[in-house]
């Protein structure tokens, strides 16, 4: 008896093993989610609208801009952002483009990553365009007689609420060294890039226009030279996008286009109407006609995906969500698209309720009778639509691309919401490329007592962690999307976890197995619901619902300590009305901040025996983070999200008495949400921000910021967490995790130049912040490092310092050492 125990511990430890890795991607294929419809969730976009239910695009290109200026006038060139990982979890991507002889060159666009090159079959890749934050990928073409010509559409057109919109097209004709802007800059989003296999100077752009919002610049545009002229020669309404075009690549003049009405809205998402369907052109675009015959009409047509088959033109396929997303039909034409015949329905759950996330379909170049449908999952029809088997079973879930070899049919990439699978059997097996730095973090931390083991919860792909610090080694140790991660200071052992809308869970042996201990009553929660552990004793924790709860047990229990601290549930059909934010201070536990998603900020003195709302003197947005002071428990900041409307809008507020009254230390930040800020611990007067549009630090309590470091991608940084060996790591929504050394002490700061230009000298006028200083001054514009060790000044004395610059280089930056 006692001899067979081993053997059934080790049985049973194969069990769990087995387990351990199944589940994740059984999870990931039924994650929870309270409201289908809401799914993938609005939570980006609408803390950055709210109260105004639109979003201001100049305003965003404006933040942008000014971002790229201090970006420009102020980063050092001395310090740079290390990559931290992952590169094997992936992320969404939406478009690929593959070199069709010699198909190790592959190119993939992410959602909000930018693009990445690989030249040996995905193994490796490497970042081809991180232009100017307009990271978010909507479509790749290459052209198919150029092959090293490769247009760039941007702007996620899939109607996801986490992307920005895009800035336009772009192409290289090198191969992804260089890009070159080529307009459409208010088209906000592109679904598709056709170009003409028998003339490259002929393009066809599918512009879906901006998600929430109607704009009138939406439809099909065509180039005949190049990207240099655009013509719009397809527009039904402001409020129909074009998603999809496709070329008969035997008779390129004749395309297709497929027009989808959309109107979305805080409180209102229409994805379905009466100018939803197919358009055909025979003469390039000239002239069109709507193809009616055996096709979808009426109120609910949703969005649409049409594909020509290469081996017989006369062969098209279509599919079509419904209004609200559900899969509506999937069609066949033999005649160029004249008539079509509904073929065999795949599954209800093929589209879930989302079908506006996907509608790609995909026709096999050799044998017209081979289909790929896209969706939730992949299907694969042998039989021209008879009949449909499920493919791409090991990939990861939602699929929004494909590519299929022309010259091996049996060799497809598929690109998904977490990275991109190769299959050489016709999706009957895959494998994962697993060199995609393209995690979208919601929130990251570290672990207090091993801070190279970093964790955070991540859009589509839960939450992963990595034990030993390395960038490829990650793996998932919880499910669903994933949030806010906290590892026990006293035991790395104890992790709390969390997917969406609150559900949260404890694990006590190292994440391999957890216990829910989230039952808050049916409380309203955010999409991202915050929770935080006591700085002085790690078994009390608190989370925000609508209320504050409190457990004093790590999580056996749960007991509320505040009312409702909202204004109440909003309107509509979405959930407002909840805490966004908690924080506890780290000098005296009975004090608590908490910030809403309608403008309130509350605090408690007494450990929620009564709560004070502190709003008066904010900005009415959104609130991102609170943060009390290291050193004193009256001094708090507060972070918000949004966008200026008319007036300024101040980003950064702080406060000395409990919130009674508030300061603008906004400064010259751009105008843009903010989403974490820190007080450095040892060093209180170095604040750092984590941006839409980067970090930034001040070195003077919020009196002047500058840009940290360089090589930090222009991406969202939806987190900052501050390590207890000083690293200060940025969370990435497109780009994954970056670290910052910090060291001992903090940087010097940027110091005041004026530049004076003279017959091709500059001279530099400047004051020194204090001391006897070393410094280096650097080219802005094009990172041109000018020189080097220059000279050492007094702080009591302005210097003139002549160098050779180029005339048209106007800003400049000190850094001291």
């Amino acid at each position: 008896m006692h001899k067979r125990l081993p053997t059934r511990l080790i049985a049973l430890g194969f069990l769990l093993t087995a387990l351990v890795l199944f589940l994740p991607q059984l999870y990931l294929q039924n994650k929870p989610e309270r409201d289908p419809v809401k799914k993938p969730n609005d939570w980006f976009m609408l803390q950055r609208m709210w109260p105004q239910n639109t979003l201001n695009l100049a305003a965003v290109e404006a933040a942008r801009s000014q971002a790229l200026k201090l970006n420009n006038e102020t980063r050092s060139l001395d310090d740079a952002w290390i990559f931290a990982g992952p590169s094997n979890v992936g992320g969404r991507i939406t478009a690929l483009a593959v070199h069709p002889s010699a198909p190790d060159i592959v190119y993939a666009g992410a959602a909000l990553g930018g693009v990445f090159k690989s030249t040996d079959g995905g193994l490796n890749y490497t970042p081809v365009f991180s232009e100017n934050f307009a990271l978010s990928t909507g479509a790749l073409a290459m052209d198919p007689s150029n092959p090293s010509r490769i247009w760039l559409g941007t702007g996620e057109a899939n109607s996801s609420g986490d992307s920005y919109g895009g800035c336009g097209v772009y192409l290289t004709e090198d191969n992804g060294q260089t890009w070159q802007h080529k307009g459409l800059e208010a088209v906000a989003s592109i679904g598709k890039i056709a170009v003409d296999p028998s003339n490259s100077d002929r393009v066809f752009i599918a512009a879906a226009g901006e998600l929430f919002g109607t704009n009138p610049e939406r439809g099909l545009y065509r180039t005949t030279n190049g990207g240099d002229i655009w013509e719009r020669v397809v527009f039904l309404t402001d409020s129909t996008a074009c998603i999809d075009v496709a070329l008969d690549v035997q008779h390129p003049d004749t395309v297709y286009a497929v027009m989808w009405e959309r109107i979305r809205r805080p409180y209102q998402r229409q994805v379905g109407g009466v100018t939803s369907g197919i358009w055909r052109s025979y003469d390039g675009g000239d002239s069109w006609t709507q193809l009616t015959n055996g096709l979808p009409a009426g109120t609910d047509v949703g969005r649409g995906g049409v594909t020509v088959s290469p081996a017989d033109p006369s062969r098209l396929y279509a599919s079509f969500a419904d209004h609200p997303g559900y899969l509506l039909g999937l069609y066949r034409s033999s005649d160029y698209g004249d008539s079509w015949q509904e073929v065999t329905y795949i599954s209800g759950s093929f589209y879930s309720s989302f079908g506006w996330y996907f509608g790609q379909i995909h026709a096999d170049p050799v044998d017209p009778d081979v289909v790929y449908a896209q969706g939730v999952s992949m299907f694969r029809s042998s039989n021209a639509g008879a009949s449909w088997n499920y493919v791409f079973s090991n990939a990861h879930v939602d699929h929004h691309t494909l590519w299929i070899n022309p010259n091996n049919p049996a060799h497809l990439i598929t690109g998904h919401d977490g990275g991109v699978d190769v299959s050489y059997s016709t999706g009957s097996s895959c494998t994962r490329f697993v060199d995609l730095p393209v995690t979208q973090f919601y929130a990251i931390t570290a672990d207090p007592s091993l801070p190279y083991r970093l964790y955070g919860g991540t859009q589509d792909n839960s939450t992963p962690r990595t034990l030993s610090g390395g960038t490829d080694d990650w793996d998932v140790i919880y499910y669903g999307d994933g949030f806010y991660t906290l590892v026990d200071p006293r035991d790395s052992d104890v992790i709390y976890a969390e997917y969406q809308w609150g559900g949260l869970g404890k694990s006590t042996n190292g994440g391999y197995s957890w216990n829910f201990i989230s039952d808050f009553d049916g409380d309203r929660t955010n999409w991202m619901t915050p929770y935080t552990m006591d700085p002085q004793n790690p078994d009390i924790l608190y989370l925000g619902t609508y209320r504050v709860w409190k457990t004093t047990n790590g999580g056996s229990n749960w007991n509320a300590i505040s009312s409702d601290l909202t204004d109440g549930p909003g309107a509509g059909n979405l959930t407002y009305g909840t805490i966004t934010t908690i924080d506890v201070s780290p000098v005296n536990q009975q004090v608590i901040y908490v910030g809403t998603d309608d403008a309130h900020v509350q605090v408690t003195t007494n450990g929620g025996g009564v709560w004070t709302d502190i709003s008066t003197g904010l900005p009415e947005r959104w609130v991102t983070r609170v943060t009390p002071h290291p050193d004193s428990a009256a001094v708090v900041y507060v972070s918000l999200s949004g966008y200026k409307e008319i007036d300024y809008i101040p980003h950064l507020l702080r406060s000395s008495n409990y919130g009674a009254s508030w300061t603008d230390i906004s400064a010259n930040l751009p105008e843009a949400p903010i989403n974490d800020v820190i007080v450095d611990p040892d060093y209180p007067d170095y604040l750092y921000v984590g941006t839409d549009f980067g970090v930034f630090y001040s070195w003077n309590d919020g009196q002047d910021w500058a840009a940290l470091g360089n090589s930090l991608p222009t991406s969202s940084v939806f987190d900052i967490h501050l390590t207890e060996s000083r690293e200060l790591v940025a969370g990435t929504h497109g780009r994954s995790m970056w670290k910052f050394v910090l060291g001992s002490a903090p940087s010097g700061q940027p110091e005041q130049l004026v530049i004076v230009l003279d017959s091709g000298n500059a001279v530099l006028h400047w004051s020194p912040a204090g001391g006897e200083t070393n410094f280096t001054v650097y080219g802005s514009e094009n990172l041109w490092v000018l020189g080097d060790s220059l000279a050492t000044v007094s702080d009591t004395t302005w210097t003139d310092i002549n160098f050779n610059a180029r005339p048209t280089r106007y800003f400049y930056h000190v850094r001291a050492r």
